[in-house]
């Protein structure tokens, strides 16, 4: 899954400066939005399924 999004653009991967056997993941802008999105969808159809 890590791997799919970074292709994506959704996540940065950054070696760990004190710890080189560790990668730190950061989210992207494109990520960012992408989850807010997502988000919003499945709020959305929750509210639709229940109504």
């Amino acid at each position: 899954m890590v791997e799919k999004r970074s292709q994506l653009k959704m996540i940065l991967r950054k070696s760990d400066e004190t710890d080189r056997r560790s990668v730190l993941v950061q989210r992207t802008v494109r990520g960012s939005i992408f989850s807010r999105e997502y988000s919003e969808i499945v709020a959305s159809v929750t509210v639709a399924s229940t109504a």
